[in-house]
């Protein structure tokens, strides 16, 4: 027991304590809680119904990776294609982008509206830890929203913190 109890506190004296807090994308129509500023990387993708730009804004810190992203869609994307049918694409590009094996996929409500978690794993490349984490996929106003928090650490470790990190994001009233 007295085992146990040691091996709880050093955890909890290791496990980094960030104070999150709030980070406004007036352009992408949102607000969530990072420990930190993050930096935006635009990228420009082609697809079938035309050229379309994806805004991320990652945090990275010694052991986890935060990010969010917005790209908005053609409005012929959203007419030829149903919410689950964009959510599961958007999945399955993030995926192949990061190599992650899924956990857990399902469907879920947030802020009232349909969306999916990704609870994932990356396993170790070259210099690179194994990480896991969970991504979530939503749809509102024309754009669809990719929120992701993954960590170096075990699952049990990062859960809660990422978890919050997830909830923590706000649609910004139109």
């Amino acid at each position: 027991m007295k085992k146990y109890i040691l091996t709880l506190v050093i955890l909890l004296c290791t496990y980094p304590s960030y104070s999150l807090h709030a980070f406004t994308s007036t352009e992408g129509g949102f607000s969530i809680k990072m420990p930190g500023d993050p930096t935006l990387q635009k990228v420009d993708h082609k697809s079938v119904v035309g050229k379309v730009k994806e805004n991320t804004y990652t945090l990275k810190t010694a052991t986890e990776e935060w990010s969010v992203s917005y790209t908005p869609l053609p409005k012929i994307a959203l007419s030829l294609e149903s919410n689950k049918a964009l959510l599961n694409k958007a999945k399955e590009g993030f995926l192949k982008d990061t190599g992650a094996q899924v956990i857990r996929f399902e469907k879920i409500k947030f802020q009232g509206k349909e969306a999916r978690d990704l609870t994932f794993q990356i396993p170790a490349q070259d210099d690179e830890s194994a990480r896991v984490g969970k991504a979530r996929f939503m749809l509102s106003d024309g754009k669809i929203y990719v929120l992701v928090g993954s960590s170096s650490k075990k699952v049990e470790m990062a859960a809660d913190l990422i978890e919050k990190y997830l909830d923590s994001f706000q649609f910004l009233a139109q």
